[in-house]
């Protein structure tokens, strides 16, 4: 009798060694699992502020020709105010604009670069601005449309918040300028880029 009393007290004693190595196991697989998640949110989060302070991985440079035209809201810009602005932003803010951004030469105007009208076109083909030759001009105008406006507010939400409150600050002021005040402030600016203006005697 004393022998399987003691029989089945060793058995009990074995099961709670594998109730508690079982229980063990558990704990042990839970915090590596939440070690495991905390690593990746971290990851995640750190790419999400990287991405913002840079100016956002994905953002392309008709993102940044769309987020001008929409800060002019209603009334739009102008093609040369249009190439200004972008070129302004390049200027002053590369680090936040990527590597994907518009190169500008000196032309007739000032710096240009041929793809802004091309990217413009694209963006008029997905039906994001309106392009329309200005009333009793020779130049273009190019105005946002609802949804332009809409993909707009997208973008705000990761472009870098410097770099977009610079932008938005620029069209505000090239809009008060004329023709030839933009010019003028530009060339006495970046004097390299006048060489091929048609104004460089003038202004």
């Amino acid at each position: 009798m004393a022998g399987e009393f003691i029989l089945i007290f060793l058995i009990w004693i074995n099961s709670l060694k594998k109730i508690r190595l079982n229980l063990l196991f558990e704990i042990l697989f839970y915090l590596i699992a939440c070690a495991c998640i905390k690593v990746i949110f971290m990851i995640f989060f750190n790419k999400l502020t990287t991405n913002r302070h840079n100016g956002g991985d994905d953002m392309r440079r008709k993102d940044w020709l769309l987020l001008a035209v929409c800060a002019a809201k209603d009334n739009g810009l102008s093609a040369l105010q249009l190439q200004k602005s972008l070129f302004l932003l390049r200027e002053k803010m590369h680090e936040y604009v990527g590597q994907d951004y518009y190169s500008f030469i000196p032309y007739d105007y000032g710096p240009f670069d041929a793809n802004i009208y091309r990217d413009a076109e694209e963006l008029y083909m997905d039906n994001l601005i309106i392009i329309r030759q200005a009333i009793g001009q020779r130049w273009f105008e190019y105005i946002p449309t609802p949804g332009g406006l809409s993909k707009s507010n997208e973008l705000r939400e990761s472009v870098n918040p410097k770099a977009l409150e610079y932008l938005e600050k620029v069209v505000t002021w090239i809009k008060k300028l004329s023709f030839r005040e933009i010019l003028r402030v530009i060339y006495r600016e970046f004097p390299s880029y006048k060489v091929k203006s048609v104004f460089k005697d003038t202004l």
